[in-house]
């Protein structure tokens, strides 16, 4: 509620609908630019106070998709045509719960690569944000405040042939990593929160605490 003004667009992904009315008291004020979905999660009720407040309700049928990557592709479109424009995407809710459902989130981060055309899509929870880094050079700037001091690299989807990083207590020096070897989970920003470099060879989940 806090942050909703900074957004330009603000999307539901079906049931997350449920979440947000049942959540807040404000409701007249927080009112999403789009709900979309197969809607078997949101309740009629709420679709409809929505809809009668401005929102767009975008049923979509394609069941080998899930909910999170229909409002992607929502949020995309909306931004091709000129409706909205931002450079980042937060997607609320999006770690922790049900372990499959947060796996398909880590999914959407892969699908969605090319089409984000570098905009970074950062997943949340009330504790953590991880988001994809490209393969090659990234910075990640550490010292807004909000940050807490693990932080963790992950080769999710394959593995990577090389890493090296700056800025972390315990940083890598052009070492492979890969799930059934080296991972780097557990490991913390330093005190004076240098940006942290990342130079590698495939893509890398970047994944860090924080105090929103």
């Amino acid at each position: 509620r806090n942050h909703w003004s900074k957004f330009s667009v603000v999307l539901c992904a079906d049931g997350g609908a449920n979440r947000l009315f049942d959540s807040v008291r404000e409701r007249e004020k927080l009112v999403p630019h789009t709900i979309c979905g197969d809607f078997d999660s949101a309740r009629l009720a709420v679709l409809q106070y929505y809809q009668q407040r401005g929102s767009r309700v975008v049923k979509v049928e394609d069941q080998d998709t899930t909910d999170f990557d229909k409002a992607m592709r929502q949020a995309l479109d909306l931004r091709r045509k000129g409706d909205v424009a931002f450079s980042s995407i937060y997607a609320m809710n999006a770690l922790g719960g049900r372990f499959d459902q947060t796996l398909g989130n880590l999914q959407t981060l892969f699908m969605f690569q090319t089409d984000l055309e570098g905009t970074p899509l950062y997943l949340l929870s009330e504790t953590s944000i991880a988001v994809l880094l490209s393969a090659g050079e990234s910075v990640v700037s550490v010292d807004s405040g909000l940050e807490r001091v693990e932080c963790g690299l992950l080769p999710l989807g394959e593995s990577c042939g090389s890493c090296s990083t700056s800025g972390l207590r315990w940083n890598l020096s052009s070492q492979a990593m890969r799930f059934g070897g080296l991972v780097s989970t557990s490991n913390q920003l330093l005190p004076a929160r240098p940006p942290v470099h990342i130079t590698a060879s495939s893509p890398l989940l970047w994944t860090m605490s924080h105090s929103l």
